[in-house]
């Protein structure tokens, strides 16, 4: 039921964003892109969402829905769209801008918003996915999932979930907070992927608040380009008495940069 808390939801708004879809303003099928494209790549994502289009290019947002979907907001700005209260706030560090959706950004009677990572290239292990959130209001419940897709974005390959959170009515998770995850617990090795973070309710009057999404980030382990080590010295070994001829000699090498290496250079001291 309709929670009499001050904080409500602007019905205007809602009607406003219904005749911004309907006259074309805003897409209502199910794809939106703004960037490169689905086939983008990058091997790590360090995004605040502050540049001037939307999404960030090589970002995808899908609305099944049929409504307008994720949007970028300005820090600041009062009231929060969709509400007769509030104010767009941004984590520590996270620029002047953040992603945002609510209810009124759903479809007619539910949502179902889809934000889309461009695709993350060769993900090993230890690499790590890291984003801040923010629900607001707490006089309406909501949902968010981040998923990840091993094949095309779209959403039928959205099948692995990394986080699935219900906020429950009257929740203290009010504050940005940040979620770390290790996607090797996720995905195997050398994995190519997508991100999504998926925001739905079933019933966007009676349910549905607003998230905010910032400083999305994947780190990983990525050699550097030149990196040589030695891993052994082979002749001469351990304490030698020297010969008077010379003695040629041999180490083994392990490349563990991303480039191959020709004609290096190698310097052998003898103390004693």
């Amino acid at each position: 039921m309709k929670n009499d808390n001050p904080i409500e939801k602007d019905v205007k708004e809602k009607i406003r964003s219904r005749k911004d879809i309907d006259a074309g303003i805003f897409n209502k099928n199910t794809n939106e892109n703004l960037g490169p494209g689905p086939n983008s790549t990058a091997s790590v994502i360090n995004e605040s969402f502050e540049g001037t289009t939307f999404p960030p290019p090589g970002w995808t947002k899908i609305n099944p829905d049929g409504g307008s979907g994720w949007n970028q907001q300005i820090n600041g700005t009062s009231p929060v769209p969709g509400w007769t209260s509030g104010s767009i706030t941004v984590p520590a560090g996270g620029g002047n801008k953040a992603a945002f959706c609510t209810w009124t950004t759903g479809g007619t009677t539910s949502n179902n918003q889809y934000l889309i990572t461009p695709q993350i290239t060769n993900v090993q292990s230890n690499d790590s996915l890291k984003f801040y959130l923010r629900y607001w209001p707490n006089t309406y419940r909501d949902s968010l999932e981040v998923l990840i897709s091993t094949g095309t974005p779209t959403v039928p390959e959205f099948t692995t979930v990394v986080l699935k959170k219900n906020f429950a009515v009257n929740s203290t998770d009010t504050n940005w907070t940040q979620y770390k995850f290790r996607l090797g617990d996720f995905v195997t090795a050398g994995s190519d992927i997508y991100i999504a973070f998926r925001e739905f309710v079933a019933d966007n009057f009676n349910e549905g608040s607003s998230f905010s999404l910032d400083l999305v980030s994947t780190t990983g382990t990525t050699a550097f380009t030149n990196d040589m080590s030695a891993t052994s010295v082979d002749v001469p070994f351990g304490n030698v008495f020297l010969p008077v001829s010379n003695i040629a000699a041999k180490a083994t090498f392990t490349n563990s940069g991303s480039a191959n290496q020709t004609n290096i250079p190698v310097t052998f001291s003898i103390t004693g």
